[in-house]
């Protein structure tokens, strides 16, 4: 799941979004999203699937194997 975490802080920063951004989309504080980011409570699938459509990927890429990171270049910020 370690993996998975890194993924959404990379494509958090990708897109440009803050925690607090995320957070309010998803519905919780900004603690409890820092939290989820960072590995210190649970992450649920239906939390996984609701932070995918906010970053606009798929869950499987935010669950995609440890070699396959997203790069900067490949993705572009949201216009």
């Amino acid at each position: 799941m370690k993996h998975v975490r890194e993924r959404i802080r990379r494509y958090r920063l990708i897109r440009g979004y803050s925690q607090e951004y995320v957070a309010f989309r998803l519905g919780v504080s900004q603690s409890t999203f820092a939290r989820l980011e960072g590995n210190t409570i649970k992450l649920s699938l239906d939390r996984l699937y609701k932070i995918a459509e906010i970053l606009e990927v798929s869950s499987s890429e935010l669950q995609a194997s440890s070699e396959h990171k997203p790069e900067l270049n490949r993705i572009g910020p949201i216009q």
